[in-house]
């Protein structure tokens, strides 16, 4: 019995100690999500995300009936009033008087300004919609609104790549980072950085090899409709012969890259890696293409319940890239911030998921609608993406690796330039050439003479830019040249040198690259 009792209580005790480990985990797990994707279950968000998630849900349940006039109109209107409610409250959220109200109020009352917001975007939205009822067929708002969220839809497809290379970059720095960790010297990281330069060059192309073969195989499935006529021949020689070519010459300047980055000292994987998640990319939407495009001549206008399934996890997908590249992009800004975020996160998302609705639904006009071919919609939007990744890669890539100082920069920006400039006026004055005030007031005339002054920077209020701390200097320098003695004994703190100038804001980095480069032999 009193074995039983102990044992009971040690049950009791270990459940009470590993609560606070589970709380601890889901909270880190929460401020995660809430960091990368524009704060939406926060304590503040989470009701009106679940909101968010019902309507969406509703939205997606309406497109199963396609065809149907009814339907489309009823799936417009509310996705329409639900923006004009997260509009609304993205407004009140801006406002002192109200953001206590819809942001840290009980359930309760925030319920009660939901309903306010809605009541309003309804009665806007009617007050726009009666007038429309004048006007001809196709000029209405239900038939201007579905066509417009369409375009918003290929829009978002068309920009979607400058997201989802957010994601390969990190991961591409990470493994970077876990390979090179242990790495003694530039010599060690160059013998690492080939395994991942092969393959980084050879995955892309078994993909598309494996798809090929795939394809001839088993044609039946794949594309026996291709084969059966004569355009859809001419496309698919074509798709072989492109995709092929590409990747021949994308290859080629991987490897011609890779040994520039060795000449210049600076081994990389992350060159490679990012090469090879775009590649793959790349070939998987030309393969969904074909694929789509081989439904098209066979006939078959709907999708199949696979291709159903993978388009509402690419759209899920999609709607997380949405909110994590919205929350990185808009909250840099002054104007955006925790609590209005979200709200524009919110009306953005369900434009773009009536988009894709609209599309499945049908188009209309004159009070009908015409449905369309989704094989023709998925080839469209996937030759669109593809394209789009391509040409963004060969504009993207180089330059990129340029910025993290992987390769010599062949061009420099305005804000480089003056960085450049102002780092040898530190120079010239920790020598003993120039005062620090006289090579400061002589830059700035220069600067002027060129057209090259920049507007006021926050931190130094005279429109030159912090100095960044040289890692290979011997002695620590101010942005006046004084020696810093903060830096030689470590009082640091986050990054101040003592005038509050040398080091730049970590929130500043992305806007001035060159200040976090990776220097030659610099480790």
């Amino acid at each position: 019995m009193v074995n039983g009792e102990m044992e009971e209580k040690h049950d009791k005790e270990s459940s009470t100690a590993s609560k606070p480990g589970s709380k601890k985990l889901k909270n880190k797990l929460l401020d995660y999500f809430n960091d990368n994707f524009s704060n939406v279950l926060s304590n503040e968000h989470w009701m009106y995300t679940v909101i968010f998630v019902l309507g969406a849900f509703v939205l997606a349940i309406l497109s199963l009936f396609q065809g149907n006039v009814a339907v489309l109109t009823v799936a417009t209107f509310i996705s329409t009033i639900l923006a004009f409610t997260f509009g609304i409250l993205f407004v009140l959220s801006n406002m002192d008087s109200f953001r206590e109200k819809i942001l840290h109020a009980s359930i309760k009352k925030r319920a009660i300004w939901l309903l306010i917001s809605s009541g309003i975007a309804t009665g806007i939205f009617i007050s726009i919609y009666i007038p429309s009822l004048s006007l001809p067929d196709d000029f209405r708002l239900e038939i201007i609104l579905p066509i417009s969220y369409m375009l918003v839809f290929f829009g978002w497809n068309f920009i979607q790549i400058f997201f989802i290379r957010k994601g390969m970059e990190t991961i591409s720095t990470k493994v970077e980072n876990w390979a090179f960790q242990h790495a003694k010297n530039e010599k060690e990281e160059t013998s690492r950085s080939y395994p991942f330069l092969i393959i980084g060059i050879f995955a892309p192309v078994a993909f598309f090899v494996t798809i090929v073969i795939i394809f001839f195989i088993y044609p039946a499935g794949t594309i026996a409709s291709l084969l059966a006529n004569p355009f859809g021949i001419i496309v698919l020689s074509l798709w072989m012969l492109g995709i092929g070519l590409l990747l021949t010459v994308a290859s080629l300047n991987l490897f011609a890259t890779h040994r520039m980055t060795i000449q210049h000292g600076t081994p990389t994987i992350f060159g490679s890696l990012l090469h090879m998640f775009f590649w793959i990319y790349v070939v998987y939407r030309s393969y969904s293409f074909i694929s789509a495009t081989n439904n098209f001549f066979a006939g078959v206008d709907a999708l199949s319940n696979l291709d159903k399934f993978i388009d509402i996890l690419l759209m899920l997908a999609s709607l997380f890239l949405l909110f994590k590249g919205l929350g990185n992009k808009l909250k840099r800004s002054s104007f955006f911030n925790k609590d209005n975020l979200p709200f524009i996160a919110y009306v953005f998302a369900l434009i773009v998921v009536m988009g894709r609705i609209s599309l499945v639904l049908g188009i209309p006009s004159s009070g009908v609608i015409t449905p369309l071919s989704q094989s023709l919609v998925a080839a469209m939007n996937n030759l669109l993406m593809m394209s789009v990744a391509i040409v963004f890669y060969f504009l993207y890539f180089k330059p990129k690796l340029e910025e993290l100082n992987y390769v010599e920069k062949d061009t420099y920006t305005l804000h480089e330039v003056n960085e450049l400039l102002d780092d040898f006026r530190r120079r010239m004055v920790h020598v003993g050439h120039i005062s620090g005030e006289q090579g400061r007031s002589t830059l700035q005339e220069f600067l002027k003479d060129h057209e090259l002054v920049l507007p006021e920077d926050e931190e130094t209020g005279d429109g030159m830019r912090p100095a960044r701390q040289e890692k290979d200097k011997d002695t620590p320098i101010t942005q006046d040249g004084e020696v810093n003695t903060d830096v030689e004994s470590g009082r640091t703190g986050d990054g101040d040198t003592g005038d509050g100038n040398d080091t730049p804001n970590p929130s500043d980095q992305d806007k001035y690259p060159m200040e976090k480069p990776k220097k030659k032999n610099e480790k």
